[in-house]
């Protein structure tokens, strides 16, 4: 049986933001003029990559996620979303979970989207 393999993330130099699938239901946008910084960090099974905005901070874990970086530095990021693991293919960056915290509000749960 072949699997399926699913892009988690699209790079289109025309962006004008990036948008997170949190499900089939729900998005959210962030205007790339509002990119702030990011946090890289690799770990022993998976990286994580923080991505500040004014408001907001985007979680992301998954594997090579260094692609993902550059192109969120270079504001050609389109958008991401997390996938299971199982479509996982090859080098390319991949999503297993990510979250999206509001920084005003410490209080306020982060939304997740972990992989099913």
């Amino acid at each position: 049986m072949e699997t399926k393999l699913i892009e988690c993330f699209g790079i289109d130099p025309r962006a004008r933001g990036l948008r997170v699938q949190l499900s089939a239901q729900e998005s959210k946008v962030f205007a790339h003029e509002h990119f702030m910084h990011s946090e890289w960090k690799a770990g022993a099974e998976q990286d994580t990559l923080k991505i500040y905005f004014i408001n907001h901070e985007v979680t992301l874990v998954g594997y090579d996620l260094r692609r993902i970086e550059a192109a969120v530095h270079t504001r050609e990021i389109a958008w991401v979303m997390a996938a299971p693991g199982r479509y996982r293919a090859g080098e390319k960056g991949f999503i297993t979970n990510l979250s999206v915290r509001c920084l005003d509000d410490e209080d306020a749960p982060a939304k997740t989207k972990p992989a099913d």
